[in-house]
């Protein structure tokens, strides 16, 4: 079992955030970045998930004996062919995958465990793996043009693009007659007449909805007692027949 492991905390305001522990106590680097994403404005749960990620990653870390400040892009290319190899919920790294079979995670998941480990190594820029990439950047920057790949394009995964299914008016009337309760029934329609995320849905206000003029409002908050948030970064408005 990993000694690593992401857990959600408050900070002193009360706001919710996460942190990343080992036996001995929390992960001072990963504590610094964590405290950083948070004190920029990201949401809680991009925070969590940075996190769980960077819990994996230390753990590659510590099977591998490599102090986290050592690392160059041949570790990250082991720690990312490591992800290809497990899966979040049971992790084997004694998994042999045949070409033929699918990855145990899913590509977005590892592009998103990549991106956590990037963004650590942007916030410690005093780090080899951080200076190799700033001087990536800055080799395109001068020459204007694009010469060299980056080097988070190399182990960069392609995330296929999937076109969500919908419901049809028939399945959306069968879902809503489902729950019991219309509590339930109501943010089911809200939600699937309006085409709102769970978040969006739930840190709705009296204010955010105008019946009269058929308008729905989307305001991202940080303050709702239910600490749902809207995944936008600005206010948006909708209007469609569930308003």
């Amino acid at each position: 079992m990993s000694p690593y492991r992401a857990q959600r905390v408050r900070d002193v305001d009360g706001n919710l955030s996460a942190t990343l522990l080992e036996p001995n106590g929390v992960v001072e680097p990963a504590e610094e970045y964590l405290s950083f994403l948070q004190n920029i404005g990201r949401s809680w749960h991009t925070t969590r998930g940075y996190a769980s990620d960077l819990a994996l990653y230390f753990d590659f870390l510590d099977r591998k004996g490599i102090g986290w400040r050592e690392v160059g892009m041949p570790q990250i290319g082991a720690f990312a062919a490591y992800l290809r190899g497990t899966n979040r919920a049971k992790p084997n790294t004694g998994l042999v995958l045949l070409r033929t079979a699918e990855p145990s995670r899913a590509p977005a998941s590892i592009q998103r465990a990549l991106t956590a480990v990037f963004g650590f190594y942007d916030f410690h820029a005093d780090t080899p793996l951080a200076d190799a990439l700033t001087r990536s950047r800055q080799h395109r920057l001068d020459i204007r043009r694009y010469v060299s790949k980056d080097p988070r394009s190399v182990v960069a995964v392609k995330v296929p693009k999937k076109i969500k299914p919908c419901l049809s008016e028939e399945e959306l009337v069968t879902v809503l007659a489902t729950p019991a309760r219309l509590r339930d029934r109501l943010l089911l329609a809200t939600m699937g007449l309006n085409g709102l995320r769970v978040g969006a849905a739930l840190g709705l206000r009296h204010e955010d909805i105008r019946v009269r003029k058929g308008e729905l409002a989307v305001v991202p908050r940080d303050d709702n007692a239910n600490n749902a948030r809207a995944k936008v970064a600005r206010r948006s408005g909708l209007a469609g027949p569930g308003v």
